[in-house]
């Protein structure tokens, strides 16, 4: 499912709406706890109902968001997605199908906490975007 490529250093990787407000310095810690990963346009990065243990940062590229079959939501470069599994444990509420070729950097559930203990600004805006999507 998942294609890694050569991993460029953490200097060369792109950052995300989601770091806007951190130092490179900290841009950089945030990036050793990811992994770049590149999908072609069509492959299913989550699927509905699977336990959910990844959070994405869309890098590069589109996401479409589906519930039930039913097109919810496109996601585009520089968002995230899979926080609301990632955080509470809970089974995917939605399946993430690659709209075109992306890049995304993953973290597991406790490098996602590791990075929110450390940087609260981050954990602030993840857990937002998590009650938005969960309430709608």
């Amino acid at each position: 499912m998942f294609s890694s490529r050569n991993a460029p250093t953490a200097d060369q990787r792109p950052v995300v709406d989601l770091m806007d407000g951190l130092s490179n310095a900290q841009k950089r810690q945030v990036l050793q706890h990811m992994a770049p990963i590149d999908l072609r346009a069509g492959e299913v990065v989550a699927s509905q109902g699977e336990h959910a243990r990844e959070f994405y940062l869309l890098v590069d590229g589109s996401v479409e968001v589906t519930r039930d079959d039913t097109a919810i939501a496109t996601i585009d470069q520089g968002s995230f997605f899979g926080e609301i599994g990632a955080l509470t444990h809970a089974r995917r509420n939605a399946t993430v199908i690659a709209s075109e070729d992306i890049t995304v950097e993953v973290m597991n559930r406790r490098q996602l906490a590791t990075v929110l203990d450390l940087w609260p600004e981050l954990a602030s805006q993840v857990q937002t975007a998590a009650m938005e999507r969960m309430a709608g």
